[in-house]
């Protein structure tokens, strides 16, 4: 690698890592945040149902619209009637 050619292919190679990470953070924000929740709430949800034998009756994924790319996301777990919010982006 030569100096003017190699110079020239390290910055094409880091202005396409730039746009491709910035493509994948916002599909990954926008829209797979919320069914990886939704994932991660269902296996929670099991493991507190199954061996704390806490009385799960539902699980909800809501995402505030207000937030820019999903980052209002909330996991709410429903027992006995109560809701339970967590936070999680």
């Amino acid at each position: 690698m030569s100096g003017a050619a190699g110079l020239g292919r390290i910055a094409f190679f880091c202005l396409k890592f730039a746009v491709f990470s910035a493509l994948l953070l916002f599909l990954w924000w926008w829209k797979l945040q919320p069914h990886y929740v939704g994932l991660i709430g269902r296996i929670a949800g099991a493991i507190l149902h199954n061996l704390s034998s806490v009385p799960i009756d539902g699980m909800n994924v809501e995402v505030d619209p207000s937030g820019v790319l999903s980052t209002k996301t909330t996991l709410v777990f429903l027992a006995q009637e109560r809701r339970y919010p967590i936070d999680v982006a």
